[in-house]
């Protein structure tokens, strides 16, 4: 290291470990007797000083500190672009400073945006130690060989590069754990990647692989693969032959119901997830149903056409999707999941929920419902007659369905289902046996036929979230009798054709959340104030003219009263102190009530597309408010006590009749914008 003393300039050359350097402060000089600071000897390499070319404003930086590939920094000040000098980048750090932080550097991180690394420097191969590496966003096209010299890695992340194919040396580094690939353009994988004996998570998402090497079932410590998004047409019999595997990610390939038949009498113990979803599945593969272990199956957006029975088979199935296909039925085997507990059915067209039994000759009615008992059979091989669940559902008239020809029988579904989403069906009605569903948490039914809420519904004894979204309801009836306790705590009524509301809503008494968008209500029922629980409720886009006053005792916290004819606003609006979000625009507003001040809890208010001339001097009181949105109304001038609003991030003036402002407005609007950007404040 070389240093000149300051008093007497004898220049010194200093042969010292970087170490003790470090932290050593200061050094004597032999000529003068004076002490020379090597902190500052040591600092002075890196010192970076530069000019804002658009404020003047001056910047001392450590060059240390500014990542590789970057071309500017932004002025505190003026928030300007300055750019920086082509070799400030420490590509080369100096020896002394480089030999210090070898030893210590355990995780390194050069990920960047569109003018990142085009090849990875030298240095990064100097770093014995290092064991997470993260070169994401870069453009980089192929690793060195000699990569394989940072023995120590355990976490390498290549993550949206121009990668075409990896380097067999990237498969010497024995400790690697975790290697996430990517977003690149690779196609296959080295036959050595199998030297990766440590290797527990793979990530080769956004890829264009067709096949994997047939040494990738050596990779025996991998506990999750993600093939997804690349141009896969068959599952490869490697990947099933993976001991340990837990989670396995196979969606957005080109897979087909056509498997190898190898690979069906392989055992796969360990694997609990698999996603085969948006592939070309027709049929489900006889090899996935040897996955006794799976707790979640994802066949969504898939072309099956039936489910088969052997699905049965997966005991500890707990999540299944099923939706986006084409489904008509479902097999009665599907009861047999005594785990299931999240069944998504959705988006299958023509799926009916009945199931009908066909018999040409009523002579053979007997044996047909009799092989139906059987496929019903229960895991722990009870007899059928004498277990709760038969008893209870199997009555005469059941019994009479069974034994009749062309009768229909409704399904069972598993009684332990908590989420069951029917959604996009067409259905007009649901069945009978949607009762026995006694733990049934959530219910979706959103875009299909039904013209009113099934009485089914309210027997559910634990229902907590309904949702009847783009459907045909006309009304509502309830049927919740008064003393009734009912659970529900979200319900969703959206574009429908609703034009009011029963009395008897006020007997949700455990509603948190309310959607009534898009209808056509033009009043609210005052028993809405008997919802006590209620803290979202959401009217856009429907003909209110009013608001009872009852609404006005609700603990709201998100009112959204937005595309509506209301012309003013109650006085007991004050009443909503709770009230952190409102949203009115889009309405017939001309004034503003001063009570509206009292929501102290404010925190967005949406005053768009109103016709207010002049807004109330109490609204700087609102000192939690953060967002305002005042547009296109006819204001033409702002009250001055507005600048006292202390916490507000963000103000839209758009499209008024504005021509001046007062010199206190105008200076709080350019704080505004200091603090929280140039885009904060819109005034045109």
């Amino acid at each position: 290291m070389k240093l000149t003393c300051t008093h007497c300039q004898t220049r010194y050359h200093l042969q010292s470990q970087p170490s003790v350097l470090a932290n050593k402060p200061a050094v004597k000089c032999r000529n003068c007797g004076q002490t020379i600071s090597l902190q500052s000897s040591l600092e002075q390499p890196y010192l970076l000083k530069l000019s804002c070319p658009h404020c003047q404003t001056k910047y001392r930086l450590d060059r240390r500190k500014i990542p590789l590939g970057r071309k500017t920094v932004k002025c505190k000040i003026c928030q300007q672009n300055i750019v920086l000098p082509l070799d400030t980048p420490l590509s080369q750090p100096p020896t002394a400073f480089f030999n210090f932080i070898q030893q210590r550097v355990r995780q390194l991180d050069l990920s960047y945006g569109s003018s990142g690394l085009t090849t990875l420097p030298a240095e990064i191969l100097q770093l014995p130690y290092l064991q997470s590496l993260y070169l994401c966003n870069n453009q980089l096209l192929q690793l060195p060989a000699t990569i394989a010299q940072l023995v120590q890695l355990q976490t390498l992340s290549l993550q949206n590069n121009h990668l075409t194919e990896l380097a067999a040396s990237l498969c010497n580094l024995s400790q690697l754990a975790t290697l996430i690939l990517s977003e690149n353009s690779l196609t296959t994988l080295p036959a050595a990647i199998a030297q990766l004996a440590n290797l527990q998570e793979l990530r080769l998402a956004y890829n264009r692989i067709t096949t994997l090497p047939a040494t990738f079932k050596q990779l025996s410590q991998l506990r999750e693969l993600d093939l997804s998004h690349n141009q896969l047409t068959q599952l490869p019999t490697e990947v099933f032959q993976l001991p340990n595997l837990q989670l396995l990610n196979l969606s957005y390939n080109k897979i087909l119901s056509s498997l190898p038949r190898v690979a069906i009498s392989l055992s796969y113990p360990q694997l609990q997830q698999l996603n085969l979803s948006h592939n070309q599945l027709t049929q489900l593969p006889e090899l996935v149903t040897q996955l006794v272990n799976l707790t979640t199956l994802n066949l969504s957006h898939n072309q099956l056409l039936e489910l088969s029975p052997n699905i049965a088979k997966l005991s500890h199935l707990q999540t299944l999707n099923l939706s986006g296909n084409q489904l008509t039925e479902l097999p009665l085997d599907l009861a047999q999941l005594s785990q299931l507990h999240d069944l998504d059915l959705s988006d299958n067209r023509q799926l009916s929920l009945t199931k009908r039994q066909v018999v040409s000759d009523p002579t053979k009615a007997k044996s047909s419902s009799q092989s139906l008992f059987k496929r019903l059979k229960l895991f722990n091989n009870s007899p059928i007659e004498q277990s709760d669940w038969a008893i209870t559902l199997f009555k005469p008239r059941l019994l009479a369905q069974l034994k009749s020809p062309n009768r229909s029988v409704d399904y069972l579904l598993p009684r332990q289902l908590r989420k069951l989403n029917l959604s996009g069906n067409r259905l007009t009605q649901l069945p009978a046996t949607l009762t026995r569903l006694s733990d049934l948490r959530e219910l979706h039914l959103d875009n299909n036929l039904l013209i009113a809420i099934p009485k089914v519904i309210f027997q559910l004894p634990h229902l907590q979230q309904l949702t009847l979204s783009g459907n045909q309801l006309l009304e509502i009836k309830l049927t919740i009798k008064q003393r009734q306790r009912c659970p529900l705590q979200r319900l969703d009524l959206s574009h429908n054709h609703l034009i009011g509301l029963p009395p008897t809503i006020g007997r949700l008494t455990q509603l948190q959340e309310l959607d009534l968008r898009g209808n056509r209500l033009t009043d609210l029922p005052s028993e809405i104030g008997q919802l006590a629980q209620l803290q979202v409720l959401d009217v856009w886009e429907n003909q209110l003219s009013q608001l009872p006053v009852a609404l006005c005792q609700l603990p709201l916290r998100r009112l959204n009263l937005s595309n509506n004819q209301l012309r003013q606003l109650p006085k007991a609006i004050a009443q909503l102190t709770q009230l952190q979000e409102l949203d009115l625009h889009n309405n017939q507003l001309t004034t503003l009530p001063p009570e509206i001040a009292q929501l102290t809890n404010l925190r967005k208010l949406n005053l768009s597309h109103n016709y207010l001339a002049e807004l109330p001097p109490q609204l700087s009181q609102l000192v939690n408010l953060q967002e305002i949105d005042l547009s296109f109304n006819q204001l033409t001038q702002l009250p001055v006590n507005l600048a006292q609003l202390p916490n507000l991030r963000k103000l839209n003036l758009c499209t008024n009749l504005l021509t001046t402002l007062s010199p206190k407005i105008s200076q709080w609007l350019e704080q505004i914008r200091y603090q929280a950007g140039w885009e904060a404040v819109r005034l045109r």
